[in-house]
């Protein structure tokens, strides 16, 4: 398959966006791309789980470092 996206600069692309990242299969894709050293911003209807993905992504990130 061939690289749909072609950049001319040595650029990587290093924040991620997750709309429904407060939860399942967002929030796994939002705490992966966290551990790799992206910017992560997390997308959600819900003020409570998006405060719950914040504290899930800090401890995962607390608990790497220690």
């Amino acid at each position: 398959m061939k690289n749909l996206i072609k950049s001319t600069s040595a650029h990587k692309p290093s924040h991620l966006i997750v709309f429904g990242g407060t939860s399942g299969l967002g929030l796994a894709l939002a705490l992966h791309h966290q551990v790799l050293g992206w910017q992560v911003s997390v997308v959600g209807h819900s003020v409570e789980k998006i405060a719950i993905s914040i504290v899930s992504i800090l401890t995962l990130l607390l608990t790497a470092v220690i």
